[in-house]
């Protein structure tokens, strides 16, 4: 593992490195004890391409609504972590790409009846998978918008996955 690291620092070291940070709003569904729900989240990722189209980052994830089904409410409070990303080359300013890492996430789950309301909040770890395109905007050098798909899996019964919209900004 540590000549694995020092090798990966001494490429990049030579490499072309390039920052990004991208900005996302989107919807996500949770799927619990057979109930949907669709809460709404916004997120930002940062990163860096340590060689050519590959490169890690860090994200976080913040909720902006929790979806709602009968008398229960269920949100993601926060989702955190890191992946990889691999990037295809650009065709006319358009690129493919898949995140895979790690996610540590924690759901809130509300109930109202007539005993009176209930909350119960759970943490989970897995991994999280996305792919995504973005279209490299002609007028702004650098910025890009884009859609992506991301699914979190931890092994617990519960779907987590979620489909947004945001803005990336690429240092060049």
């Amino acid at each position: 593992m540590i000549s694995l690291m020092l090798v990966l620092f001494s490429a990049q070291a030579t490499a072309d490195i390039r920052l990004y940070g991208e900005a996302r709003l989107g919807a996500g569904g949770v799927r619990h004890s057979d109930l949907d729900f669709y809460p709404t989240f916004g997120s930002f990722s940062a990163g860096v391409f340590v060689f050519g189209n590959i490169g890690i980052e860090g994200f976080v994830d913040a909720p902006l609504s929790d979806g709602e089904r009968d008398v229960f409410e269920l949100g993601i409070t926060q989702a955190s972590g890191a992946a990889i990303r691999l990037q295809s080359p650009a065709q006319r300013g358009l690129q493919a790409y898949v995140l895979i890492g790690y996610v540590d996430f924690t759901l809130k789950q509300t109930g109202t009846t007539v005993q009176g309301t209930s909350a119960v909040k759970e943490s989970f770890e897995g991994v999280r998978v996305s792919v995504g395109v973005h279209q490299q905007l002609q007028r702004m050098k650098g910025l890009s918008v884009g859609v992506e798909y991301r699914n979190f899996y931890a092994d617990s019964g519960i779907t987590v996955d979620g489909l947004s919209a945001g803005l990336r900004f690429e240092m060049q």
